[in-house]
């Protein structure tokens, strides 16, 4: 059972020689449950999981070194190096668009990306930063959740997935908001400052000039909402104390 979660290791080298059934899945997923050589529909039972560049050879069991294949097109490979394969085959290399991806993944917003990690179980790492009293690790950035998605999320499939995670997005806004209103102006402050997000008050019209009133509460929320992730909040206002706010 430990192998099948964790991958086959060779005893000598100590490589991960398959992938794991949570890769094997997204692989599957990927593949759009076909084989990546010929195309042919396959039950999860049914795939075989090829490699690029053949372990034999150095290849390492990673999502980006495998392929879903049939079993008929992973006897056919053997050891031959996938480019070459598909050449022989007289089939062009095809890889997925990842710039048309990470474009598409760039208009959404960090609950977006994270609501679409989830569906695809895609876990991304944030960085570890140092506090006055240890250290804690810092959710990821926008920008580490579209580089990672984009090596995973098939292009075929991504307009109807975000058409998904969009109406999730909706309701996990309406969520957040909730939590922000009851949160005070002076702790709104505090969180927009945390992470550098500035929210302009509107314009008004004064007698000889025009005066640009401060933010409100809402407009706080509104901003933050879309902003801010909603496992970090409790914890930066726990900071609030050791940090002055100037007014």
């Amino acid at each position: 059972m430990a192998g099948e979660k964790m991958g086959f290791f060779d005893e000598d080298t100590h490589i991960k020689r398959t992938l794991g059934a949570r890769e094997k899945n997204i692989l599957y997923l990927i593949a759009e449950k076909k084989c990546q050589n010929c195309g042919t529909p396959l039950e999860f039972h049914e795939m075989q999981v090829g490699h690029k560049k053949a372990a034999s050879k150095g290849g390492r069991a990673t999502l980006k070194n495998c392929v879903c294949l049939c079993y008929g097109c992973n006897n056919l490979q053997g050891t031959v190096n996938w480019d070459t394969f598909r050449k022989i085959q007289g089939k062009t290399v095809k890889e997925g668009n990842t710039n048309i991806i990470k474009s598409k993944l760039e208009n959404l917003s960090l609950s977006e990306l994270k609501a679409l990690a989830k569906k695809f179980n895609v876990k991304v790492k944030g960085t570890i930063e140092e506090i006055p009293f240890g250290e804690y690790r810092k959710a990821p950035s926008k920008k580490q959740y579209i580089n990672k998605l984009s090596r995973i999320v098939p292009e075929t499939e991504i307009d109807s997935i975000i058409s998904q995670v969009k109406s999730l997005e909706d309701h996990n806004i309406d969520k957040m908001k909730s939590k922000l209103e009851r949160l005070s102006l002076r702790e709104l402050k505090f969180v927009a400052k945390k992470y550098n997000i500035r929210v302009m008050g509107r314009i008004e019209q004064d007698f000889l000039d025009e005066i640009r009133l401060p933010p409100s509460k809402k407009q706080y929320v509104n901003k933050l909402a879309k902003i801010v992730p909603e496992e970090e909040i409790d914890f930066v206002l726990r900071e609030m104390p050791l940090v002055q706010i100037s007014h």
